[in-house]
């Protein structure tokens, strides 16, 4: 998958049913994994290529294609759609004698063929019995073919085998795409000769999800490993970044692109349909992933598989199917407790082997690869040929989409990815420099990517700086491109078309985007900046672009806090998973309808189980007859809870402390704080975007301003389950005291021991 995964989605994807891809450069290295719980262990196999031979298309194009391309053996040269004596028909149908290629019984017939006579059609009429209906609901064409675009879909369209209607496109207002925000991380990145990328050096402020890329499982035990020894070493520094922000979810993404190569030992191109293909294995890899994923503290799991079903990636028929019943033990086996992704290509020729009505059955999302629809690639694809288009493009990313809502996919499942890197081409004419012209080859290799026909964004943008360009922006596509050093063409994504790309998201109902790869940003975060609207290009300066990310970190903070630990209702204790920290009888700020506790009964601070509260008390109240400080903690203190009451039976001591606000409320501060990792916050919700110029409090104009921005780019900030936090701890805090300076308390200190509290409320 991504960067170092090259796959074409190119239109010929879609009109051909015999375009194939190659595969990108491998990487292979040695992989260690320690038993759950248990030292590293030396007799783990080492992931090699033994065949010496390059998986990089770029360079088997430079070479004369060492391992020819099957569509070029298929092509005969003809015009299309036709053959001759010696010469049969490069898409595989009946030639007949006329010359004319066909599934029909003038072309196959006894008296009417000359070669590949018993051959049936790919769909319709004139197709084998029980393979007459097209994959995943395309159209099957005139002749017998399956696809989406108007050749097949339109006069001809063979009704009954497939959908000759056009694909109904959900559509709806707000701020769906922001709710989910998923980013890739590339192992390899912490290995680069510069922009070396470690885990803690990413911006993770506008995530909700962190994905490792990736981890491999041996082909034969299918015990899940790590793709090279030094990811070892990266696991601890990636699932802390959870320390950094509670609410984020770090997840193992496995598989990808290159683990689908023939060249890698042990063999591991059919390990994903061997893996699959019986209830024991898939035991096997279930259970190891659990272990791997508790040794770790990974938070669910990603399946990059590349592709089933697809034999020239080494997969089977048996694959769609069994696939499914993968998914369904993973989801039994992680009982809730671990999440649950699959990756999904753009393209209908691979796609066609996923069954996905069945598959979003037992998944929390899909996450799509709209991006590397064109590439280097191109230039062997008799369908698209050896000219400049941009790799991510809206036309072609609706073509990708359009195959999921012909299957009925719930929209708030899909995640659009969105690449941080470009891919750039040489020009074969200088003077012909925008999409259609020819490219001779890949472009020149980035000074840290190392990789010809692709560049990261932080190299993109040193470009632009260096060479003082103004990029070409597309609006239409959703894409920008420059030229430089003569002969040089790369397109990529900017704030102005990620914003393109994301309002496009936002009609179409997705639940998210994924990004591909965060480790592709420069050490500026100016991508992660432009995806949340506080980039340049969306007139976002940076110093306002770090104080609204410092905002949004405390508020993460503090809803996250809060989140872990609520109130019950009067008289009534702590549920199952929950345990009791202290008691009030008094009102809940942000609880609608709610009245004080009557009599003796009081309510119960329940925090979840895991959740590590470190030393804790209640501040704000100044005596009887006084209102109460609001929102006071003492240094290295944040408030968990608020109440215009707490209540603290000190019976050992002979002393019920029942102490009652005549106004404001008081707090219940910790030191030490930290969340359950086992708990999944509830009522997430998205905060409308702001316009910038829409808060006109003159005493923090500039940080309310930034923050709207911001929480409307950044999107869904998790909210307490009785009422608005935010919105409270904005006005209350920020417009409330008119003070700049918001949320010291609010910030991470070290872990302490958990305090011993009675489980039951008191009588």
């Amino acid at each position: 998958m991504h960067s170092l995964t090259i796959r074409s989605l190119a239109a010929g994807l879609l009109v051909s049913p015999f375009l194939l891809t190659v595969a990108a450069e491998p990487q292979n290295a040695s992989a260690l994994y320690p038993e759950l719980y248990a030292v590293h262990s030396d007799s783990t196999p080492i992931f090699q290529n033994i065949t010496k031979k390059t998986a990089n298309p770029l360079v088997r194009v430079l070479q004369g294609t060492e391992v020819e391309r099957v569509l070029e053996k298929r092509d005969n040269g003809l015009p299309i759609g036709t053959c001759a004596p010696g010469t049969p028909c490069s898409n595989g149908a009946c030639c007949s004698k006329t010359g004319v290629c066909g599934f029909s019984p003038d072309q196959c017939g006894q008296d009417n063929c000359i070669s590949n006579c018993d051959v049936k059609a790919e769909c319709g009429q004139y197709a084998a019995a029980g393979h007459t209906t097209c994959p995943i609901n395309v159209c099957c064409s005139k002749f017998g073919f399956c696809g989406t675009t108007e050749e097949f879909c339109g006069t001809g369209c063979q009704s009954g085998f497939g959908g000759c209607d056009p694909a109904v496109k959900p559509s709806c207002g707000g701020q769906s795409a922001t709710q989910r925000t998923i980013g890739y991380y590339e192992g390899w990145a912490a290995t680069r000769v510069c922009d070396k990328r470690l885990p803690s050096d990413l911006d993770i402020s506008g995530l909700t999800h962190i994905n490792f890329a990736f981890a491999y499982f041996h082909p034969s035990s299918f015990e899940v490993l790590p793709m090279s020894e030094e990811d070892v070493a990266l696991y601890p520094e990636f699932t802390a970044l959870k320390q950094r922000k509670p609410s984020l979810k770090a997840w193992i993404s496995i598989g990808g692109w290159a683990f689908n190569d023939p060249t890698n030992a042990p063999n591991t191109q059919t390990a994903f349909s061997d893996m699959a293909g019986s209830s024991t294995s898939r035991q096997k890899f279930v259970q190891s992933l659990i272990n791997f994923m508790m040794t770790w503290g990974f938070d669910g799991v990603d399946l990059d598989w590349e592709y089933p079903g697809a034999d020239d990636r080494g997969g089977i028929k048996a694959d769609t199917a069994n696939f499914v019943l993968l998914l369904k033990d993973l989801k039994e086996a992680f009982a809730g407790q671990y999440g649950l992704s699959v990756t999904l290509p753009a393209s209908y020729w691979y796609l066609r082997w996923f069954d996905l009505p069945s598959m979003q059955n037992y998944l929390d999302f899909f996450n799509i690869m709209t991006y590397d629809i064109h590439g280097v690639w191109d230039s062997n694809n008799k369908n698209t040929g050896p000219y400049v288009r941009p790799h991510t493009n809206l036309t072609e990313i609706h073509l990708g989409l359009d195959l999921l809502w012909r299957n009925n996919v719930d929209p708030s499942m899909v995640n659009m990815g969105i690449g941080w890197y470009g891919r750039s081409f040489t020009l074969q004419d200088p003077q012909c420099n925008k999409p259609g012209c020819i490219f001779s080859y890949g472009g020149k290799a980035g000074e840290c990517t190392k990789s010809s026909g692709t560049l990261s964004n932080a190299e993109i943008q040193r470009i632009i700086s260096k060479h003082n360009i103004v990029p070409t922006v597309d609006r239409e596509a959703g894409v920008k491109w420059i030229t430089f050093d003569n002969d040089q063409w790369v397109s990529y994504d900017d704030g102005e078309t990620m914003q393109i790309k994301m309002d496009v998201a936002n009609q179409l109902c997705l639940g998210g985007t994924l990004i591909w790869s965060l480790d592709q940003d420069s050490s500026t975060h100016s991508s992660s900046n432009d995806l949340a609207g506080l980039g340049l290009a969306n007139g976002v300066s940076a110093e306002e672009a770090v104080l609204a990310k410092d905002i949004l970190k405390q508020a993460d903070r503090t809803v996250t806090v809060r989140t872990t630990c609520h109130w019950s209702a009067c008289g009534e204790g702590c549920g199952p998973g929950y345990f009791a920290q202290t008691y009030a009888k008094g009102q809940s700020v942000g609880i609608r309808r709610e009245t004080a506790c009557p009599g003796h009964k009081v309510k119960t601070l329940c925090c979840a189980t895991g959740t590590k509260v470190g030393t804790c008390s209640w501040n704000g109240w100044r005596g009887v007859g006084m209102p109460c400080v609001s929102n006071y903690c003492p240094n290295n203190m944040e408030v968990i809870a608020v109440n215009t009451n707490s209540y603290q039976d000190r019976s050992d001591e002979g002393t019920i402390l029942d102490l009652t606000c005549n106004g404001g409320t008081q707090s219940y501060c910790c030191s030490g704080f930290v969340s359950s990792p086992y708990l999944d916050l509830k009522g997430q919700k998205s905060i409308s975007r702001k316009s910038i110029k829409s808060r006109p409090d003159p005493t923090c104009s500039k940080s309310l301003n930034t923050l709207g921005v911001l929480l409307g780019g950044l999107g869904a900030i998790p909210g307490m389950m009785t009422g608005n936090l935010v919105g409270s701890i904005i006005g209350n805090t920020m417009v409330g005291q008119k003070s700049c300076n918001t949320w010291q308390n609010a910030h991470r200190v070290k872990k302490q021991q958990l305090i011993q509290t009675p489980t039951t409320p008191p009588k």
